[in-house]
């Protein structure tokens, strides 16, 4: 069982997700903002991040950009969903998934299963 946080700031797909971890044994943490994020990052460490890009105050690339210099070591777990066209064609690097939506949600379940398996 892996702690993960869901970061998402629409209701159904969270919910979605937050399901599929429940099927999978772990445990989810929401925040629906980048700031909100951020926050729960800081006061919890988590096997995996599901994080999606287009969020209110800080995107989601802000929050990875931040973590690049504070937390390095957390961009493999970041698993990012996203609806947006231009990050499609530019994934940011180092991080350890990337989904398009409407994301394939076997694919996401193995690549969240890779994730917290990868963590030792």
């Amino acid at each position: 069982m892996a702690n993960i946080l869901v970061v998402e700031d629409d209701l159904q797909i969270r919910g979605l997700l937050l399901r599929v971890l429940a099927r999978e044994h772990h445990t989810g943490d929401v925040a629906t903002n980048g700031d909100e994020a951020l926050q729960r990052i800081e006061e919890r460490e988590y096997a995996a991040i599901v994080l999606d890009l287009m969020l209110p105050t800080k995107t989601g690339i802000d929050v990875i950009e931040h973590l690049r210099v504070s937390r390095p070591e957390l961009l493999p777990r970041i698993i990012v969903i996203t609806a947006s066209q231009p990050a499609m064609k530019h994934p940011p690097p180092g991080i350890g998934g990337f989904f398009a939506k409407p994301f394939d949600l076997p694919e996401l379940t193995k690549a969240i299963t890779r994730v917290v398996g990868g963590e030792g």
